[in-house]
């Protein structure tokens, strides 16, 4: 059987120059929206940052397990978790007691995170450019092994354990769900090793769709494997009213992508000098945007031409209005999905 899908949300836009207790009771009001309107997950990131700012908190595992104790039923996320930041005895065990509170309910997200690094300083974390990528590769093998259940003797390039355990273990078994973000083939090839592979926020479709053609072409099975995507929807009453909200909302947000040279081409390649084109064409290849009926014609070509099976939403930007939010989740939960579910009912 296919893996069914699963529709989710990002919440991501937190303001890191504001006090974080009136924030959080935000989210948490947000997220039990969420929850209550039949959304199957709700996603963290993470990044590191030397000035307050938008965007991703440095501790998802701890906002997540926060998020567990307000809710009951949504999957809690981590979209993406830098693995090579942390080690891998502190990931299993933390994302474990995570897992357990939430009664089963962790999905594990991870990537190198390189961008993050190389914004942050890469001495802030004691490891070098070259040293993400294969520290990546031990940080996986350590977290499996572990969360096997045995006893972990290791002797690696970056850690060392001598009869090491993760107590508790979490609370799905085998283990929880581990997802691995990335485009290089390595980082493909680690997807096909794990439950199966996330993409980010700063891909266009056409990159969606070679990315699952490779993944076939390295022997990725026709079914049973998660492929899930970030992406932002702006969606309303008309198309013309979506366009206006997007380029105020989800402009900025390209923008950022685009002078961070993080926006990638369907060949693979990082723009790194990107003119109004390309941001044309970041605006039209990124962001889902449109009426409900619209919106639902681009997500099922994300289903039919990429693989994808489990949505992840951003629906809150910096700026937009907290009542925006919400009338973007009521819109998707009980008119863009409905529509989507009717193309693929037998």
């Amino acid at each position: 059987m296919p893996e069914p899908r699963r529709y989710g949300i990002a919440y991501d836009a937190l303001d890191a120059r504001r006090e974080l207790g009136a924030q959080f009771e935000a989210m948490v009001d947000t997220v039990r929206l969420a929850e209550a309107l039949g959304f199957d997950s709700v996603w963290l990131g993470e990044t590191h940052r030397r000035r307050p700012g938008y965007g991703h908190l440095p501790a998802p595992l701890l906002v997540g397990a926060a998020l567990a104790a307000a809710t009951r039923r949504v999957a809690i996320g981590t979209g993406v978790l830098l693995l090579p930041a942390y080690t891998p005895l502190q990931v299993a065990e933390q994302a474990a007691v995570l897992d357990q509170i939430s009664s089963g309910r962790l999905i594990l997200g991870v990537a190198s995170g390189l961008e993050v690094y190389r914004d942050f300083g890469f001495a802030n974390f004691g490891f070098g450019p070259k040293d993400v990528r294969p520290m990546l590769d031990e940080g996986l093998e350590v977290l499996r092994r572990l969360w096997s259940g045995e006893e972990v003797t290791y002797r690696g390039r970056y850690w060392s354990y001598e009869g090491a355990a993760c107590v508790p273990l979490p609370a799905q078994r085998p283990r929880p769900p581990i997802l691995v973000g990335g485009i290089t083939e390595r980082a493909l090839q680690r997807a096909l090793q794990v439950e199966g592979w996330i993409g980010g926020t700063p891909y266009p479709l056409a990159l969606i769709v070679n990315v699952a053609r490779r993944l076939r072409e390295l022997g990725a099975p026709s079914e049973g494997k998660t492929v899930a995507l970030i992406r932002p929807i702006v969606v309303a009453a008309s198309s013309v009213q979506a366009r206006e909200w997007a380029e105020r909302w989800v402009g900025p947000l390209v923008d950022y992508y685009l002078r961070r040279g993080a926006y990638v081409r369907p060949d693979f390649t990082f723009v790194r000098d990107p003119d109004r084109s390309v941001r044309e064409e970041a605006m039209r290849e990124v962001p889902i945007v449109g009426d409900p009926g619209q919106c639902a014609e681009q997500i099922e070509r994300y289903a039919a031409e990429a693989g994808v099976n489990h949505f992840i939403f951003r629906v809150r930007f910096p700026g937009s209005p907290p009542e925006a939010v919400e009338r973007s989740l009521r819109l998707i939960a009980e008119e863009v999905l409905p529509r989507v579910r009717e193309r693929i009912a037998p």
